[in-house]
């Protein structure tokens, strides 16, 4: 929440600063991790690639934040993508 915090103030900088320490943590599995990655990613940066590549990693690391993904509205940019749906169908919220 603080790096979007920054990003939102125009301190990318720290932002990305946060971000890269996160990056530097997972090693896989940690799901919670991944998925506050993605978040960042998604919104307030709105980098399409990372976000998915992040949102992947959740779903590998079962991250608990995805129970929320089918109507989480940070995330309406990317709904149409086959990534994404991916992503929903193996969350389980296939169409």
């Amino acid at each position: 929440m603080l790096a979007k915090a920054y990003y939102r103030l125009g301190k990318t900088k720290e932002a990305d600063q946060i971000i890269r320490g996160l990056e530097q943590l997972y090693v896989g599995n940690e799901g919670d991790v991944a998925f506050a990655i993605a978040d960042y990613y998604s919104d307030p940066v709105r980098d399409k690639g990372q976000a998915l590549t992040w949102l992947e990693r959740a779903v590998e690391g079962r991250a608990p934040g995805l129970i929320n993904i089918s109507r989480d509205q940070s995330l309406d940019w990317l709904r149409k993508e086959p990534r994404f749906q991916a992503v929903l169908d193996r969350v389980g919220f296939a169409k």
